[in-house]
Order: C-alpha cells, then sequence, then structure tokens
C-alpha cells in the first residue's frame, strides 16, 4: 500500500517505475507524494503524464508546482522544457532563466536548456554563443550533449566541414568517457547528417545514421537521413500510428525477467505489414522476432511524405506472466 511507504521510499519507487516506463503506477506515487506535501510528487506525477501522452496536464502540474515551490530549480527546468517540446518557446526561456536564480541550480544545464531553445528559434549564433556557459561539471548536460548540440548548429549554418572536424573529435573523447546512449547517437546522427549534406557520402552517413538508430531508437536526425537516403516513395502512401507489442531481451533494473514490452511507432508506409517492416530495423535483434503489431490506426493518406520511421516512445515494460492486451 503507498500510504504505509516512507516519503524515501516512494520517491525512489517513483523514479525507478520511470526508468521502467511504468508511468500508470509513477503517476499514482506521485499523487501520494503530493498528499503529503512532498515537492517531488510534481515533477513524477508530470513526468508520468507527460510520457503518457497528457501533455496539458503534464504542464498544468509543473505550473502548479513552480506556484507552490518557486525554489525547486528542477521543477522550472521540466516545465521549460516541456514549453520547449510545444513550441511555447518564449514560455521556455522564462522558466529556464528562473531556474538559474534558484537555491542549487545545475547552472550548466539550465545554460544548455537555453541553447537548445535558442537553437529552436532558428537564432543560431546565440544558441552558440550561450553554450560557452556551459561548464564541464559533473551536474552539467556532459560533453556528448554539448558537442551534439554544436553540431547540430554548425550542419544547420551549412558549415559541414567544420562539423565534420569536430565529430571525429567528439566521437573520439565520448567513446573514451562514460558518455549516455543518446548522447552518443546524437554524435553519430550528426555526422551522418554532414556526411550526407556535406560530403554526399551515402555509405557512410547510412553506417553512422544506423549506429545512432541502435544506441536510441528515437533518433530523429538519423531518422531523417535514413529516410531522404531510401527516397522511398508511393502514391498509397498512409500516415500511420502503431502499438507494438515484444519481448525484450536484457535486464531491466527492478523487474523480473521475463519481460515484455509495448511501444508505439508513427511511420509513413503503404500498409500496416509495410509499416512493421520498418519498425523491426529499428529493434535490437534478438527482439525483432518477437514483435507483434496489437493495434494500428491510418491518421491520413499522406504520398508527399517519405517512407519510413518518423518517431517512436519509450518502452513500456511489463511482466510477461501479465495477461497480454488483445
Amino acid at each position: 500500500m503507498l500510504w504505509r511507504q516512507s516519503v524515501e521510499s516512494l520517491m525512489d519507487e517513483g523514479y525507478q517505475r520511470l526508468e521502467m516506463g511504468d508511468y500508470e503506477r509513477a503517476l499514482k506515487i506521485g499523487r501520494q507524494l503530493l498528499k503529503r506535501h512532498h515537492t517531488s510528487g510534481f515533477e513524477i506525477a508530470a513526468r508520468a503524464q507527460w510520457e503518457m501522452g497528457h501533455q496539458e496536464e503534464a504542464i498544468k502540474t509543473l505550473e502548479e508546482g513552480v506556484q507552490v515551490a518557486p525554489e525547486v530549480w528542477i521543477l522550472w527546468s521540466y516545465l521549460g522544457q516541456f514549453y520547449s517540446d510545444t513550441e511555447r518557446y518564449e514560455q521556455a526561456l522564462h522558466a529556464f532563466r528562473h531556474a538559474l536564480t534558484c537555491p542549487e541550480a545545475a547552472q550548466s544545464t539550465a545554460h544548455y536548456n537555453l541553447a537548445l531553445v535558442y537553437y529552436r528559434q532558428g537564432d543560431y549564433e546565440r544558441a552558440w554563443r550561450q553554450l560557452d556557459y556551459v561548464a564541464d561539471e559533473e551536474d552539467g548536460p556532459g560533453y556528448g550533449r554539448v558537442a551534439g548540440l554544436r553540431l547540430r548548429l554548425l550542419n544547420a549554418m551549412e558549415r559541414y566541414t567544420e562539423a565534420l572536424a569536430l565529430a571525429r573529435e567528439a566521437l573520439e573523447r565520448a567513446q573514451s568517457e562514460e558518455t549516455d546512449d543518446a548522447a552518443l547517437a546524437s554524435l553519430y546522427a550528426e555526422r551522418a547528417d554532414a556526411c550526407w549534406r556535406g560530403a554526399a557520402d551515402r555509405v557512410q552517413a547510412l553506417t553512422d545514421a544506423w549506429q545512432a538508430i541502435r544506441l536510441d531508437k528515437n533518433q530523429q536526425t538519423a531518422m531523417l537521413v535514413i529516410r531522404e537516403i531510401e527516397q522511398q516513395t508511393s502514391p498509397r502512401t498512409q500516415w500511420y500510428r502503431l502499438l507494438v507489442e515484444g519481448e525484450w531481451h536484457e535486464p531491466v533494473e527492478g523487474a523480473e525477467p521475463p519481460l515484455g514490452f509495448y511501444t508505439t511507432y508513427w511511420v509513413a508506409a503503404d500498409s500496416p505489414e509495410e509499416a512493421m517492416d520498418f519498425i523491426r530495423r529499428f529493434e535490437p535483434e534478438p527482439v525483432r522476432p518477437t514483435l507483434r503489431l496489437v493495434e494500428s490506426e491510418a491518421l491520413e493518406h499522406r504520398p508527399d511524405l517519405l517512407k519510413g520511421v518518423y518517431g517512436a516512445t519509450k518502452y513500456a515494460f511489463f511482466p510477461m506472466k501479465r495477461q497480454r492486451k488483445k
């Protein structure tokens, strides 16, 4: 029973449930923490709502959170991220600037997030200058993420020769350090983009793009490079949302194997069957034979789109002994 757990125990479980993709349980834990007047409940609940696709609810939760606890920088940080991801850039800038004023704020993270918003606004020079405030420190975004954003800026400004030089240096350093998969994927994806657009090197671009996908299947730049190189089109192309089920192949912290998972993909294809062919390439090889289409929805006829994968959600894991969703 949640009410019997200590606040510390609830927090630990809440963050663990978010990591596992058990967002419904994480949301319940967040609400229980709020009943106990603990500000971590705002963060845990909002992150769960966001991952469940309830973006406006997540933003409202954080807006309430920063009213209750304006000194908690992490609430401003997530609020800024969610504003930015929903293209509310001025509100995002306000949130990240406020985060900088909070006690114990991760200053470098806030500066990085400000730079990312400027990039999304198309203000590339200002974004580049903002990154100069990001220090290479333990609680910062990390070298890999900063280098990845610099590469995105160079590619956006069509400075491909500089991008390729920085990518070579960044990948050498990132591979010798403890760099998280998403940051490393960004480096490979941006090098793929520079190879394709700047050097027309199809082979290297595809090699790097697929390496990025192996590290982070939702790497948007890598997806774009793959679609543009493959150039598959059809007058019958539909825009699909597909819910896919599979069996996971590795241990997940805090969960007993065997584990199943759900994940949602957005794909441009002629049929659900063709969409599944695209999807299989984005999943680890041991998982591919277990994939099963749970449901598909043709959202609209889109013959103007290049065929391929456009997006994917994180995994929502469940124990295989649980009854499968029909």
